[in-house]
């Protein structure tokens, strides 16, 4: 009896590829390869696959194995790559010059679609909001509101439907109060209307580094500036990572970017 099902088939595919393990029984545990060999890396969740493999599962149960389940998957991409980036920073907020580099490098403001990452800041959404003025104001980038659904009236740059050329990738583990009750105006600072916020708890966002809608959006909406920003980057080995420090599929498809793009 089939006891596990890969949810990509054996067959060709122009793109990269992320797979589920899945099976209906309990109290079991999955092993997986990627190389043909014989299954031993144990599945925490859903992974990529850039390039052609031979993926091979079984389950173990009370020292005993399944049978082997196999996909071959074969990836064949364009050899036209388009222009990406993905920009580290901590600091230089106010630095008009890196701003307008990191637009100018992926096309220009006509072609940038940027997707933050604010996974290190202990305020993920007032970071991104506060980047998004940056970049309106040190690099012309001009953002169509209307593209972005709402939450109870309020724009959120962080709904996986956020079709402008500005997301807020939702993964994060800190709350900010600034998008609840407690929240502070100061017409002093960029993010002067923080009343504005949507009321998100971020907590929730842990695990959004291993939902595949998240990594196919970042890919397949052509997002080719992968913004990370400061603040304790431990936070990002806590949520790019599964305990075995294998990539989630958002870090792999951040890391397809640089590498591929």
């Amino acid at each position: 009896m089939k006891t596990l099902t890969i949810s990509v088939p054996s067959g060709t595919y122009t793109k990269t590829m992320f797979v589920e393990i899945l099976s209906e029984e309990k109290n079991i545990e999955i092993f997986y390869s990627t190389d043909g060999s014989f299954p031993q890396k144990k599945y925490f969740g859903p992974f990529a696959v850039r390039k052609s493999s031979k993926i091979k599962t079984v389950t173990k149960k009370n020292d005993s194995f399944s049978e082997i389940e196999i996909s071959d998957i074969k990836i064949i991409k364009s050899s036209k790559p388009k222009h990406g980036t993905v920009a580290i920073i901590g600091g230089a907020e106010h630095c008009k010059e890196i701003h307008e580099k990191l637009v100018e490098n992926v096309g220009g403001k006509e072609n940038v679609r940027i997707a933050f990452l604010p996974t290190s800041s202990s305020a993920p959404y007032s970071s991104g909001m506060d980047r998004l003025v940056r970049f309106r104001e040190l690099a012309g980038v001009e953002i169509d509101e209307s593209k972005i659904p709402e939450l109870k009236g309020k724009k959120d740059f962080s709904n996986l439907n956020n079709q402008s050329r500005f997301w807020i990738v939702p993964v994060a583990i800190i709350d900010d109060e600034n998008t609840g009750e407690r929240v502070y105006d100061d017409n002093t600072n960029p993010l002067a209307n923080e009343s504005s916020f949507p009321d998100i708890d971020e907590s929730e966002w842990k695990q959004n580094a291993k939902n595949l809608n998240i990594a196919k959006k970042l890919l397949e909406e052509d997002y080719n500036l992968v913004f990370m920003t400061g603040g304790n980057q431990a936070r990002y080995l806590k949520c790019l990572y599964y305990e075995d420090y294998t990539e989630t599929p958002l870090l792999s498809a951040i890391r397809e970017i640089l590498e591929e793009k």
